[in-house]
């Protein structure tokens, strides 16, 4: 082998051990056959042998990570949730409290109420239970229902009013019966005859009975029949004609 070859051969092999030791590699290096020249330690003579030298491989970029975001794997599927139960009738204790201003004592009294009546057909029999009002009511049957529930009941009409009582007359006070003059059994004597003889003689009237007990005790009684003229409404012919029968002077002459 000449020395031209192994210099070429040696100094290829310190570029290469030089460039390692610096980080580089030679990226552009085409791939190429070497020959090898190697002395047979039995004959002592060098043969040529071809080596077949590979291009250094180049590093291949950096793999960009996926920027698309990919659902996690679900190794196991989650429960289905139990179903909500609704039915007033069948709803447990926990079920009511569900409702806010529902605890554990309005519930057992909402349960004790739906067993006594074998179940709620209408929703304002919750009325019924202690401590539920309009807004209650309204709140739970918001959360639940009443199968077939009925309408509520009609209101009851108001009750037609009394019949006023019947009218009364007021009682008129009792008076006392005006008692009919006596029938006139004169005749009377002049100077004691009352005023109710008086007027039970026929054609008297009451101002002329007055006028003659006036002029009476103002004459301190009758001396004459005449006298009677003085009256201020007395007839003559009333007092001649019909006094004349009725009255008397004690004591007097006749005219």
């Amino acid at each position: 082998m000449n020395d031209r070859k192994w210099n070429l051969i040696l100094a290829a092999g310190l570029l290469s051990a030089a460039l390692a030791a610096a980080g580089i590699e030679l990226m552009t290096m085409p791939r190429r056959d070497q020959t090898v020249y190697q002395i047979s330690a039995e004959t002592g003579q060098s043969a040529e042998t071809t080596v077949l030298s590979a291009a250094p491989e180049r590093p291949l970029p950096p793999k960009e990570p996926d920027l698309q975001q990919t659902e996690p794997v679900r190794t196991d599927e989650a429960p289905e949730p139990e179903p909500v139960n609704r039915n007033l009738n069948t709803a447990t204790a926990e079920d009511l409290m569900r409702v806010s201003g529902i605890g554990t004592v309005l519930a057992e009294r909402i349960i004790t109420l739906r067993d006594e009546k074998g179940g709620f057909r209408r929703r304002d029999e919750l009325l019924e239970a202690e401590g539920i009002g309009e807004n209650l009511m309204n709140a739970v049957m918001a959360e639940f229902e009443i199968p077939d529930e009925l309408p509520p009941e009609p209101e009851p009409l108001p009750d037609a009013a009394p019949d006023p009582p019947p009218q009364t007359e007021p009682a008129l006070p009792e008076q006392t019966p005006v008692s009919e003059p006596d029938a006139p059994t004169g005749p009377y004597e002049m100077n004691q005859v009352t005023r109710e003889e008086l007027l039970g003689i026929p054609d008297m009237t009451e101002t002329l009975a007055d006028e003659y007990l006036e002029m009476r005790e103002r004459l301190h009684g009758y001396q004459n029949f005449n006298e009677l003229v003085l009256l201020k409404h007395m007839d003559p012919h009333y007092a001649w004609d019909v006094l004349r029968e009725w009255l008397y002077l004690e004591g007097a002459s006749e005219p």
